[in-house]
Formats: structure tokens, sequence, C-alpha cells
């Protein structure tokens, strides 16, 4: 029966839909969708990606109300009054119809829903304006409920502490580059400084020889013309 389900189209006039609506007033189901509500809700995304793995599961969906009708099928009358509602999915364009064999309590339109149900299929449909849209169908038996703050508080808790351990990653690498390039430098520098000390001793050497001997040179010259001025002077005294 699950296997003749077609997705992606618009209709669930299906006969795996109608024996889910009789099923979901059961007290099998009642049970079921009971032990089965205290769960985390299922991304849309995973049920849009993968319909065949919940098909005919029960299953927890969230979304914000946005519409609900009531309306009674001609070719089923044993099914009674049922109560459509459409939730959309915060950050998607995705909308989840849920189909309630049981009137569930009125709520304000706009208002964060929680509901758990049958999952039937995912469809594809068009909007009043023309615009193309995807969700998915499912069918319980009335368990609707206003989705409460401290589900949506977890939530946004999760998402943040998920950034704020990015945050910490990212720190950490940062410290990490900056202590190895610091590393790095100091390891370079003892190898540096002794040529350095070299160069310098060599330089400052061979600079104060130049200056400190350079009188050897001058003296010597000077030296040795004052004693030929002796010597001359001596020859010319020297008696004939």
């Amino acid at each position: 029966m699950f296997d003749q389900v077609v997705d992606g189209t618009f209709s669930f006039d299906d006969e795996a839909f109608y024996w889910l609506c009789a099923h979901a007033r059961s007290s099998a189901a009642r049970q079921e969708l009971l032990a089965a509500a205290s769960e985390s809700s299922t991304p849309i995304r995973q049920l849009m990606e993968r319909p065949a793995d919940f098909r005919g599961r029960p299953v927890v969906v969230e979304g914000v109300l946005r519409s609900r009708e009531e309306y009674e099928i001609r070719a089923r009358p044993e099914l009674g009054r049922l109560t459509q509602l459409e939730l959309s999915v915060p950050g998607s364009h995705a909308i989840v119809t849920i189909v309630c064999m049981e009137q569930p309590a009125r709520m304000p339109i706009g208002l964060p829903v929680r509901a758990t149900g049958y999952f039937l299929k995912s469809r594809m449909f068009r909007t009043a304006d023309g615009q193309s849209g995807a969700g998915v169908v499912v069918v319980t038996n009335g368990m609707v409920s206003v989705a409460s703050t401290s589900d949506r508080t977890a939530e946004r808790s999760s998402g943040v502490s998920m950034a704020s351990e990015r945050w910490v990653v990212l720190a950490v690498a940062v410290l990490l580059v900056a202590w190895l390039g610091l590393r790095r430098r100091v390891r370079q520098s003892p190898r540096l400084m002794p040529a350095a000390r070299d160069a310098r001793t060599t330089s400052d050497t061979v600079g104060a020889n130049d200056r400190d001997f350079e009188w050897m040179h001058t003296s010597s010259t000077d030296q040795g013309a004052g004693s030929s001025h002796r010597a001359s002077d001596s020859a010319s005294r020297r008696p004939s």
C-alpha cells in the first residue's frame, strides 16, 4: 500500500492516506503517537529528501500556523469532518500539511505549533501567485499543541553554543599560529647573534689597528728625514 504512494505530486488522494486516517483514530495509534510526542522534531529537509524512510511512521513536526480549514470528503463519508492545518517552516519555503481526524484546539494564526502524526509523503504545489512550493503531509488524530518556549529556547541555545564553539576553535588556532611564529624567531636569534658579534669585533679591531699603528709609518718617515738632516749637518761641520 505505501509502495504505491508517489512523492512530488500535489494530490494526496491515495489509499494509503485513507488508511492512515482510519488508523489514526484507533487506540493503538493514540498510544503510539503519545509515546512519540516527547521526541525531538524531525527536520523538514530530512522528510523531503528521504520520504520513503519515514512513510507510515510517527514523526514530530513544528512550524508557524498559517491557515486552518475544515471539510468533508464526499467519497469517504466514514471519515467524518477533517481539519487541515498549514504550517510554514522558519528558514525555508516548505509547508507542512497536517490532516487532523479530531478537531484540535483553536489557536491564533502566526502561533508556533507542534504536531505528532504519521508521515505520508512529500508533495509539490503552486501558490495563488503562481510560485512553486514544496512540503509534506502528516496525518494525526488531533495531537497538535502550542510549541513550548523551552523547546524553542533549547534550539536557540544549541545554535549559540555551536557558534561559540566555532569561535573558540578559531581563537585557539590563531594563538597557536602566533606561538609557533614566535618560537621560530626565538630559535633563529641565537644563531645570528655570534655572527653579528664577530662581525662587530673584527670591524672594530681592523679599524683600531689602522688608526693605532698609523703613527709608525709617519714617524718612520719623519725619523728618517731627521736623520738625513743631522747627517748633513754633521758633515758640514766636520773640519776639512
